[in-house]
Parts: structure tokens; sequence; C-alpha cells
């Protein structure tokens, strides 16, 4: 894992970004002073970008997003070989990139990679997301290969099914 490769050192608010807070806990719930009853400040994760490696986008090394983690919150928990997805030229020099490629067959495998790290390195003993689909079926597939229980929140009547399910408490309501 890449906890130890991660520049973040901190967590700044976006509503004023004098203020800043630890790294841990993450505020999830947006910044707790400059934040309102109308509207949440979301903070952002701030990193020693004095210490970027030289060279980092010409030579980075790893592979998937373990090779971005000098500026990627630590990574905590184990990846699922998510990210390093192809460019494919689909015309003349227009390119797409095949997600498809991802564990789960979608760009939020990134995401919740992050995602679970944090729920992690926070101690919690799972996650809860909301999803129609592909997010939800990551968040479950990284939860599980973590160890961490997974409510997926979605509508009573999907649109589609789910190619993927995790774990033993996978189940339609």
């Amino acid at each position: 894992m890449a906890t130890d490769l991660s520049l973040a050192i901190g967590q700044r608010s976006m509503g004023n970004p004098d203020i800043a807070y630890p790294l841990w806990p993450p505020l999830t719930a947006g910044c707790p002073t400059t934040s309102t009853d109308e509207i949440a400040y979301p903070v952002e994760v701030d990193y020693d970008y004095d210490r970027v490696p030289p060279g980092l986008f010409q030579h980075a090394t790893g592979t998937g997003l373990d090779r971005w983690a000098p500026l990627l919150p630590p990574l905590t928990a184990p990846g699922l070989a998510e990210g390093g997805t192809p460019l494919v030229e689909i015309a003349d020099g227009a390119f797409v990139k095949d997600e498809a490629r991802n564990p789960t067959w979608s760009h939020k495998d990134r995401l919740n990679r992050c995602t679970v790290s944090a729920a992690l390195g926070s101690g919690a003993d799972g996650i809860v997301v909301a999803s129609s689909g592909n997010h939800g079926a990551s968040a479950a597939a990284y939860a599980t290969r973590a160890g961490l229980k997974c409510v997926v929140l979605t509508s009573a009547e999907p649109r589609r099914r789910s190619r993927l399910s995790c774990g033993p408490t996978a189940r339609s309501c």
C-alpha cells in the first residue's frame, strides 16, 4: 500500500483557505468554521508540494493509482489493480479512456479506493453510499477487499441489474 508515499499534510477550508485542519479525521460534513446552515463549504486535502518528486509526471513509478500516491490522500486500503487504463485512439488524434479495464468496469474504482482508505484510516466499520449501479458495485468491491461492511442505498426499482455483487450480505431489498 502507498500510505507512506502520500505527501498529504492536512485539510484546508475551501470557504477560507487560511483555515487549516489536521489530515485525520476526514471532515466529511464540510468545514466546521466556515459552513453555515445554508451552505457547507468543503475542505480539500493539502499537500507538501515542495516535496513532490521532480519528474513525477515524466517518470512515475508503480502502477495504477499507486503511481500517483504522492498527490493522493494516504491509500490505506488495498487496491484491486485500479487505474492504469489505456487511452484508445478512436479517430486520428481522438482518444478515449478505456475505463472498462478497471476491476469493476468503472472509473468509480479510483474514487472508492480513496473512500475506503479514508474509512480505514478513521477506524470506521464500513461505508454507506447511494448509487443506481456502478458506484455501489465498486464501493462494495473495495469495502469487501478491505474487510469493511458496505451498505448501498438504491431505488426500490433499479433501472438495470448490476453485473457485480460482493460480500456475504449483498442482497436486494
